[in-house]
């Protein structure tokens, strides 16, 4: 459990998911402005990386297995 949370804090991966969540949802037929996407994703990075949330400098190990 703690190696999933340390994965899903990392900046990159929060930013693939939210980037793989608004292709869903533009799949879904929304239309979504993407300069207000990036945006709003850039922001609350920001935040929580301020915040000891999330590390801006990446996992210690990039295998999923360790």
């Amino acid at each position: 459990m703690k190696n999933l949370v340390a994965k899903l804090t990392n900046t990159k991966t929060v930013l693939a998911l939210t980037g793989l969540a608004v292709s869903l949802v533009v799949q879904f037929g929304f239309n979504i402005d993407d300069k207000a996407v990036i945006s709003i994703v850039d922001t609350a990075c920001t935040i929580l990386v301020i915040l000891g949330i999330m590390n801006n400098s990446g996992m210690d190990n990039l295998k999923w297995n360790k």
